[in-house]
C-alpha cells in the first residue's frame, strides 16, 4: 500500500462504523462464570458469591453508562472469576475530563451506596452464634462491607485500578518521566501483593496489562518528539493534512521497528499496525489535558471519594454474642 493510500487509510479510521459484533451472550457468560467458577473451590458462600458478582457488576455498570453517555463506541462489559470486572469502550481523543468522569463512574455510586446501608445498620447487634444473625441483616452487613471495600480499593492510586489512571489523568500536565514512574511503582506494588496473597491469578493478568507499559512508554516518548514537528495538526482525525499523516505513519514506524517480534507480519497486518499506532500518536497529541479547574476537581472528588470509608468508623457496629451458658 502506498504512503498516500495509508494517509487515506489513516483519515477513515474515525469516521468507518465499529465493527457490530453482539457481545449481550459473552456478558451473561462472564457473569455466570464469576459467579458459579470461584463456587467450585468455596461452595459454602453461595450468598456472598452473589452478593460480591451483584456489587462488581453494578462497579462496571457505572463504567459502561458513563461512556454510552459520552458517546464511546464498542462499549463492552465483561466479569473475570476471581479478578473482577472490565468495562471497555474507545472515544478517540477523549476529554480528559470525559475520562474522569467515566473513572469515577465505577466507584462513586458504589461507595455512597456502602456507606448509607452502612449508616441504616443497627449499631448494636445481639446473636447466640452467627448463623442466628438475621439474615436480612447479615445481608446488609456484608454487601455495606464489600461495596465499601471493594470500591476503596479500586481507588489506590496504582495502576491499572481507577485511582492509578485517575492519577495518570492528572500527571498527563507533567513530564513524561512522572508517568514512567507511576508504571514502575504500579509494578512493584503488584509483585509485593501477588506474593503476600499467593495469588498467580493476579499475576498473571497484571502481566498481561503491565507487557503494554512499554509501548506506551514509546508513543509518549515520540509524542514529544513529535510536538514540535506538528503545532497546527487537525483535531479530527479525518482532517489531517498529507504532510501531517506521513509524518504520523513515519513515526508509527519508527516505533515498530524497535518493538520486539516474536512472529513476522503480513503486509496487509503491518499496514493495519502501523495505522493504529499512527492513530494512538494522534490522539496523544491532540487529547485536550485537564485545566488548573478541572484538575483541582478531581483532586478534591477523589479525596472526598476516599474520605467516604472513615464516615463508618462515626457509626460503629457492636455484635455482641449472648449465650445461656453460666460459668460455675
Amino acid at each position: 500500500m502506498t504512503e498516500i493510500a495509508l494517509v487515506q487509510s489513516l483519515r477513515e479510521m474515525d469516521t468507518s462504523k465499529p465493527r457490530q459484533r453482539s457481545t449481550l451472550l459473552w456478558t451473561v457468560l462472564s457473569v455466570m462464570g464469576f459467579l458459579v467458577i470461584p463456587l467450585v473451590f468455596y461452595r459454602d458462600f453461595f450468598v456472598s458469591m452473589i452478593t460480591l458478582t451483584v456489587i462488581v457488576l453494578v462497579h462496571e455498570l457505572g463504567h459502561y453508562f458513563a461512556m454510552c453517555m459520552f458517546g464511546f463506541r464498542n462499549v463492552k462489559l465483561f466479569l473475570i472469576p476471581f479478578m473482577g470486572g472490565l468495562a471497555t469502550g474507545t472515544k478517540h481523543a477523549a476529554p480528559a475530563w470525559q475520562s474522569a468522569i467515566v473513572l469515577f463512574s465505577g466507584p462513586l455510586p458504589g461507595l455512597c451506596l456502602g456507606v448509607m446501608l452502612w449508616i441504616s445498620l443497627p449499631r448494636e447487634i445481639e446473636v447466640i452464634t452467627p448463623d442466628t444473625l438475621p439474615m436480612h441483616t447479615s445481608l446488609i452487613y456484608e454487601s455495606a462491607l464489600f461495596l465499601v471495600l471493594i470500591n476503596t480499593i479500586n481507588l489506590l492510586p496504582f495502576l491499572p485500578l481507577d485511582g492509578g489512571r485517575i492519577l495518570r489523568l492528572l500527571l498527563d500536565r507533567t513530564s513524561i518521566l512522572m508517568n514512567v514512574a507511576l508504571a514502575i511503582i504500579s509494578i512493584l506494588v503488584v509483585i509485593w501483593f501477588s506474593i503476600a496473597t499467593s495469588s498467580w491469578i493476579v499475576a498473571l493478568f497484571s502481566t498481561l496489562f503491565f507487557c503494554t507499559v512499554p509501548s506506551n512508554i514509546r508513543l509518549s516518548y515520540k509524542t514529544a518528539e513529535l510536538r514540535p514537528q506538528l503545532p497546527d495538526l487537525a483535531s479530527d482525525l479525518s482532517r489531517i493534512t498529507d504532510k501531517d499523516g506521513a509524518l504520523l505513519l513515519q513515526a508509527a514506524n519508527d516505533i515498530a521497528s524497535r518493538e520486539i517480534q516474536f512472529f513476522s507480519r503480513e503486509p496487509d497486518e503491518m499496514n493495519e499496525h502501523l495505522l493504529e499506532t499512527a492513530k494512538e500518536l494522534h490522539e496523544k497529541l491532540v487529547a485536550v489535558p485537564l485545566s488548573q479547574v478541572a484538575a483541582s476537581v478531581v483532586l478534591f472528588v477523589y479525596f472526598a471519594a476516599w474520605s467516604m470509608p472513615l464516615i463508618c468508623i462515626f457509626f460503629p457496629i457492636s455484635i455482641q454474642f449472648v449465650t445461656n451458658y453460666r460459668a460455675p
